[in-house]
């Protein structure tokens, strides 16, 4: 995913008013012991996580060297690991309600100075939906792919904002397009649609105008209305009740999955004959000779 129609937004609205850093109450009290469909990310995990992740992108789904950064920074602002929920989506509650949630863009738009005001423009998006949709409580974000990326984005802004964020995806690898995702065979609309983002250093949010109908004319949408944004913006759609979720075809545990992929991966990188007997022991297809060249391990 990361390889506003203005007709429809009144020229005078002040967006700054959806960029507020206030974050919502956190979900969990300090304290509260772990509960049934609920797993705290620890340090470990979340360094199995970049090495499943970068395997399960397939090359895309944002640079792995910037989710490196991305996964200090991460431990640096919640050291904690009861800071780091991640829920189950086979217990979302019947009210619940999430939205899927990420960044869209060229690949040259992020850089670790940039990455994490994707957090803010999800907030931002949010805000605006809730604004114009008062009795919908959002309270959830379900992660777009299983990009480096966009998860490690789901993640950081559910917990920066107290957001619930389930263990899932669209995809079970990063996509290069929403039309790739489960979502779209979903029986719940793409629509609403929210884009918030920075032109010329003031902020920018809106709805995509007229809705979109599906993935692909949405898609479109986005795409040509992106300069408007900046090139490239947080996105928000395919809000789903809990109910919708529990009984949708997302990729479930796909942040679990990662983490066990991840772990050996990390222990074997360096061990070639041992990565190899790994990945033929854990593929359902046949896996060759192969060599790794210009490999570099950089500190995060």
């Amino acid at each position: 995913m990361f390889d506003k129609e203005f007709d429809h937004v009144e020229s005078t609205v002040d967006h700054s008013q959806y960029f507020t850093s206030t974050a919502t109450p956190s979900l969990l009290m300090p304290g509260s012991a772990p509960s049934q469909g609920l797993r705290y990310l620890t340090d470990s995990d979340l360094d199995y996580l970049l090495w499943g992740l970068g395997v399960a992108a397939s090359g895309g789904g944002g640079g792995w060297l910037l989710a490196q950064k991305m996964i200090a920074q991460i431990k640096e602002e919640f050291p904690s690991a009861r800071q780091r929920p991640v829920y189950d989506p086979n217990s979302a509650l019947d009210t619940d309600y999430g939205v899927m949630a990420g960044g869209i863009g060229a690949p040259s738009s992020v850089s670790p100075g940039t990455i994490f005001k994707f957090a803010d423009y999800i907030q931002a998006a949010i805000r605006a939906y809730r604004r114009a949709n008062p009795s919908q409580r959002i309270n959830a974000i379900i992660p777009v792919e299983a990009g480096p990326i966009n998860m490690l984005l789901a993640l950081y802004t559910a917990w920066k904002f107290g957001y619930k964020v389930f263990d899932c995806d669209g995809a079970g690898r990063a996509v290069p397009s929403l039309t790739n995702l489960s979502f779209e065979y979903e029986d719940y609309p793409i629509a609403p649609v929210y884009l918030a983002g920075t032109k010329d250093d003031e902020p920018v949010v809106g709805p995509v105008l007229p809705a979109p109908t599906d993935a692909v004319d949405a898609e479109g949408k986005i795409r040509t209305n992106l300069p408007d944004y900046g090139g490239s913006a947080g996105l928000i759609c395919w809000g789903q009740t809990g109910a919708q979720l529990r009984a949708s075809s997302a990729i479930k545990y796909i942040i679990s999955s990662m983490i066990n992929l991840g772990h050996p991966l990390q222990s074997y990188h360096t061990h070639r004959a041992c990565l190899l007997s790994f990945m033929r022991q854990e593929s359902s297809y046949s896996v060759g000779e192969f060599r790794v060249t210009n490999y570099r391990a950089v500190p995060a």
